[in-house]
């Protein structure tokens, strides 16, 4: 295009240019403009010499774009956003008044949210900017988010992903436990709270759900089953998500989705609320824009009006007591947990209430609430197991239950029922070892979150001296340790903890990875054993003979800090007291477990004396602790002193 060319052109051709290729219609074009269709014609002309392109062509019984047009659509776009940024009235005074305002917001949303997230929303525009106009578009299989943010075609989306796109700006509303909506008189409701609501009946049962809400989508229910390798039977598929619940009232249909969605109809609706036995990562909404709308003090009051009603939508719904929960809504026996005192605040010392049993019966009352701050998840079948010392143990009863948790199914089950454990006995709040497996640490995340839990987890990091199926490698735990932290490190109550089993199933550049995933991110735990056995420590000290110590191991590879928990710590010397003082480390006594399995006396005392921090854990080993029934102290052995 010649220079001169740009004296022909003015800001209303643009709008026409960018009108035209988002209608795909002189005649629509036309009435959006407020011009005639011959008008319009005549600058169709003009745009078609001028970019030596037709622009729009015929398709069947309209008109489509062409590639080029395609390509001019979001230059055009961005022209007029910096022109509304010039020359606007609330451009030029660089605010936004709601009161005076008037313009139109246009909004793409799905109705998965919540049934009065939408009408709360418009309640509160009106109110606060009544001559602004809103235009509320569904999420559809049709629906392309990225283009019409681009295009200008919508100002904001509403929505959930698991995974959104990246070149787009967005907001968290709100994270939400994936629960299972059914009838009142489905079979399952007798089940739910018990092993027979499993992953494999759920999978087995009739389901609906809604339609796709963007183009090439599924759905994130099921992007979450397909990457377990599960698939379940969806028999109807529903773009009315509204409606849905009253199809699942008259069914023995199973609708999967957020409870905050569910909890308004079961006072309304024969349907009751039961959990999910597959574990999923919370649902979260999020709202999307451009980058061409980043800065429009219009829209940051749009985003922040979104952003309210999100969070006012959260205040808590009168739910069914399905046989999962107690009362509220929570699960049975979940109490307001607290922060744990791991790394660097005053460990909990932890003791029974006078005339209180922190037993299993809460129902919901108060009682005194445990922070267990060493623990192992898949452990809960093996406890009691006889072995003669640690090592033994290990090989002939921990190493084969936890090679079971690399099934989802496994895993699910598993972290369900540990976590119901942990609670019938008051323990709200636990540092927890799960499984090499990926899927056991996503699983064990899921049940602790479902039931208002605070956890701090990771997944466990062995690259030898360990069983086929119990092994990874350093690169892959790397990426799943990445991924884990980026899904729930500061997600709800929940906290990551680079999790190391102990120094001889980690090689040094395992454990020089793991190192530096705590430098890269100070807010992170790092859990793992130390000391625990003299055979044990001796085997450390064959395998890192450039190491002072046991606990000499983990601070050359970066592992020692503040909120670094080291569990049992019996074979310690002054020095390595001397050392967890100097960093803010704690030691995690687990008195049971060292009584049972023979291991030793814990010097309590002498790392008190050295100013070093202690916290009390259950790591139960013996049958009498296998209710955490007094996670303090073992019946059957005094603590050691």
């Amino acid at each position: 295009m010649h220079a001169a060319d740009f004296d022909t052109i003015e800001l209303r051709l643009i709008r026409v240019l960018h009108t035209l290729i988002t209608e795909r219609s002189v005649s629509k074009a036309a009435l959006n403009l407020n011009s005639t269709q011959p008008a319009v014609s005549a600058q169709l002309k003009r745009l078609r010499a001028l970019t030596g392109d037709p622009l729009l062509v015929r398709s069947g019984q309209g008109m489509a774009p062409t590639a080029r047009a395609l390509q001019l659509v979001g230059p055009a776009a961005a022209l007029l956003q910096e022109a509304d940024r010039l020359f606007s009235p609330r451009a030029r005074s660089g605010q936004f008044e709601p009161l005076s305002a008037e313009l139109t917001f246009r909004i793409a949303a799905s109705d998965y949210l919540d049934p009065l997230f939408l009408p709360a929303l418009v309640a509160g525009l009106k109110q606060q900017a009544p001559r602004v106009r809103l235009e509320l578009t569904p999420l559809s299989g049709e629906f392309d988010v990225r283009r019409s943010l681009a295009t200008g075609e919508v100002d904001l989306v509403i929505g959930n992903w698991l995974s959104p796109p990246e070149e787009l700006h967005l907001g968290r509303l709100i994270s939400d436990e994936v629960v299972c909506l059914v009838a009142a008189d489905h079979p399952v409701v007798r089940s739910a709270g018990t092993r027979a609501w499993s992953v494999e009946r759920y999978l087995g049962c009739e389901h609906i759900a809604p339609s796709p809400t963007h183009r090439g989508a599924i759905g994130v229910i099921d992007e979450h089953l397909t990457s377990l390798g599960l698939q379940r039977d969806i028999v109807v598929r529903s773009a009315h998500f509204g409606l849905i619940p009253q199809m699942v009232a008259q069914s023995l249909l199973v609708l999967t989705t957020g409870r905050q969605f569910c909890s308004r109809y079961v006072d309304a609706l024969p349907v009751r609320i039961v959990r999910c036995p597959v574990p999923f990562p919370p649902l979260t909404y999020y709202q999307l824009w451009h980058d061409l709308t980043h800065a429009s003090a219009a829209m940051r009051w749009l985003r922040e009006q979104v952003r309210d009603a999100a969070r006012r939508a959260r205040r808590p719904a009168r739910l069914h007591r399905d046989p999962g929960l107690g009362r509220g809504g929570q699960p049975r026996g979940a109490l307001p947990p607290r922060p744990l005192a791991a790394g660097g605040g005053r460990p909990h010392r932890r003791r029974r209430a006078r005339g209180r049993r922190p037993a299993a019966g809460l129902g919901g009352g108060r009682a005194p609430r445990f922070t267990d701050t060493h623990v192992h998840s898949p452990q809960l079948d093996v406890i009691a197991s006889y072995g003669t010392e640690l090592l033994d143990w290990l090989n002939t009863y921990t190493f084969p239950a936890e090679r079971r948790y690399a099934d989802p199914a496994v895993a699910a089950e598993g972290a369900a029922l540990f976590c119901d454990a942990l609670l019938a006995a008051g323990t709200t709040s636990a540092v927890v070892f799960p499984t090499v497996h990926k899927v056991s640490a996503e699983a064990l995340f899921a049940a602790a979150e479902a039931r208002g839990m605070r956890l701090v987890a990771g997944k466990v990091l062995m690259d030898r001296h360990a069983p086929d199926g119990l092994r990874d490698d350093v690169a892959q735990a790397e990426r799943d340790c990445i991924d884990l932290i980026g899904r729930w490190h500061g997600r709800g109550r929940s906290a990551y903890a680079v999790t190391v089993r102990f120094a001889p199933t980690s090689t040094p550049a395992q454990l020089a990875m793991a190192g530096a995933l705590c430098r890269a991110d100070p807010t992170l735990y790092m859990q793992t054993h130390v000391a625990e056995n003299r055979a044990e420590v001796q085997w450390v000290a064959e395998l890192f003979p450039e190491a002072r110590s046991y606990l000499d191991v983990y601070a050359r590879a970066g592992l020692l800090h503040r909120r670094s928990v080291l569990a049992h710590g019996i074979w310690l010397d002054d020095a390595d007291r001397a050392a967890l003082r100097e960093v803010g480390a704690q030691v995690a006594h687990s008195p049971s477990s060292n009584l049972f399995l023979g291991s030793g006396l814990f010097g309590w005392r002498a790392l008190e004396a050295a100013g070093g921090a202690v916290s009390v854990a259950s790591a139960p080993a013996c049958r009498c602790c296998a209710r955490w029934a007094t996670p303090t102290r073992c019946r059957r052995w005094p603590a050691s002193g």
